[in-house]
């Protein structure tokens, strides 16, 4: 398959790199001719971890193109993973100058932090070919992929948007809703603010709250999220038949089936008690 990179910088480097070490042949664009050199020093950089993680096509610098012309780096391109600089009339300027040379089907993917997809869609004369597809940096070795559509995106491209990333061992989610900030920066912002208060409290200096972070529930977070691992920490604050009173026991079987029913409160107190077994 043929993908197009447009904007060359870190991220897109990264994402040269992920998409020839999956298989594909790359067409990276960038103003700057320079750009070219720091790409090839970039895929040469990430080809033992790309190795090490199983990719076949590692180090295919053979299978890149370079261009400083847009509308050539698009043109037969089935995806375009565009990170331009988060600025809204360049990316619109961009937009723009490669749409007259989209084929029919190609797919404009966008990895804005910052932008709405209703901003980036004002900058296309058809926006139903554009999806956000946040990654997080660097794409060659972090899987997310946070992907948004709309209601002026194409039917069924949000599902072939996320088959892509899986197929190239991405982990994929699709956002229901635009929000600034997407998912994960908006959670690492809550973190974040959380730690500068703890230490502007004196709580705890900041090295030691990056390492209480490092060392606790980061490593949990590294398998699990949040919630999941609150769920696997529920427990029935319920008592068992052999914990209950003779007394308690009659009462209960008197009682109808909603007495029987797990109270919402209670299970997140509960929740909360059971995670100190993990701690």
């Amino acid at each position: 398959m043929n993908i197009a990179v447009l904007g060359s910088g870190t991220i897109g480097q990264s994402w040269c790199a992920l998409f020839l070490a999956a298989g594909h042949r790359v067409v990276a664009y960038d103003p700057n001719p320079s750009m070219h050199q720091q790409i090839l020093d970039s895929i040469a950089r990430a080809q033992s971890t790309l190795e090490a993680l199983g990719y076949a096509g590692t180090g295919c610098s053979e299978y890149l193109e370079f261009t400083t012309d847009a509308r050539e780096a698009v043109t037969g391109c089935r995806f375009i993973q565009e990170n331009a600089p988060e600025d809204l009339s360049l990316k619109h300027a961009l937009y723009q100058e490669i749409e007259p040379a989209l084929d029919s089907d190609a797919v404009l993917l966008s990895s804005t932090s910052g932008l709405t997809l209703s901003e980036l869609q004002n900058g296309l004369s058809n926006p139903s070919r554009l999806v956000i597809a946040h990654p997080f940096n660097p794409p060659h070795l972090i899987p997310l992929v946070e992907v948004l559509g709309n209601d002026l995106t194409r039917s069924g491209l949000v599902a072939e948007v996320l088959r892509f990333y899986e197929s190239l061992g991405k982990v994929p989610i699709e956002l229901k809703k635009s929000v600034p900030g997407h998912v994960a920066n908006r959670l690492q912002a809550v973190l974040w603010q959380e730690v500068l208060h703890l230490a502007k409290e004196g709580v705890a200096s900041l090295p030691d709250i990056d390492k209480a972070i490092a060392n606790g529930p980061g490593l949990r977070w590294a398998v699990y999220g949040p919630h999941q691992l609150f769920s696997l920490a529920a427990v029935d604050p319920r008592p068992t038949r052999t914990q209950r009173s003779p007394k308690t026991t009659r009462h209960a079987s008197n009682q109808g089936n909603h007495q029987r029913c797990r109270s919402p409160i209670l299970l997140f107190h509960a929740n909360i008690f059971a995670t100190q077994s993990l701690r």
